[in-house]
């Protein structure tokens, strides 16, 4: 299969920070590993995962073996890379951010009340400390997106919130926050369905905010 990875500038992975042997001429070495989605195994993209793992350099790659299918990318037991793609350089990097800023630009116009869509550009210091190093995710990334809302009015509540997750769910279809923490059994991300995952809903049942209760008591058949 051949597939996508997004790597750091000098060739190491994004989030393991493992070395990669870069192609040189031709395909570069194979590499192999277990595969245990989040934790181990040759991660990679199918073209729709590209926009939710972009990175600075990225290289197509080869995959071998029982492939893993994912929600958001494919896990595989053994990979090399093929090529660097040389399009996805600075100049295509600053198109793509500008198209998601005019994005949001349209988001804003469909706002209800005093909904925003913020836009935060990364960078600069703020790049140069390691992605793991605090509990701020994301840190490569060119821009921080979120949708904010204020409101006061409690008949608003439904429509306000609803904008907020439509506006998330175009920027990002399959919503996920990274994780970093260095527990052995975390899976490094948090999705946005998590709240279906029934050990989380028995866990912290009560706890969830009253919107995402209202669906995990209507998935157990409850009060909505």
């Amino acid at each position: 299969m051949i597939a996508y990875k997004f790597l750091r500038p000098d060739g190491t992975s994004v989030f393991t920070r493992f070395t990669w042997p870069l192609p040189d001429g031709g395909p570069g070495p194979w590499v192999d590993a277990g595969v245990d989605p989040c934790r181990s195994g040759i991660h990679a993209c199918r073209r729709a995962d590209l926009p939710l793992w972009i990175g600075r350099t990225l290289y197509e790659i080869e995959l071998e073996g029982e492939i893993r299918e994912e929600a958001t990318k494919v896990v595989a037991p053994r990979g090399r890379l093929l090529r660097r793609i040389d399009a996805w350089d600075g100049e295509a990097q600053d198109e793509w951010g500008r198209m998601c800023v005019a994005r949001a630009h349209e988001l804003v116009a469909t706002a209800p009340g005093e909904g925003t869509f913020s836009v935060t550009a990364l960078g600069g210091a703020i790049g140069r400390v390691a992605e793991d190093a605090t509990a701020y995710a994301g840190r490569a990334a060119a821009f921080d997106l979120s949708a904010d809302a204020n409101w006061s009015d409690p008949a608003e509540d439904e429509t306000v919130i609803e904008w907020c997750r439509r506006a998330m769910a175009v920027v990002e279809p399959e919503w996920f926050l990274r994780c970093h923490c260095p527990s052995y059994r975390c899976r490094q991300m948090v999705e946005g369905s998590d709240w279906r995952i029934p050990q989380l809903q028995q866990r912290y049942d009560g706890w969830w905010t009253p919107y995402v209760q209202g669906f995990v008591d209507a998935s157990r058949g409850g009060a909505t």
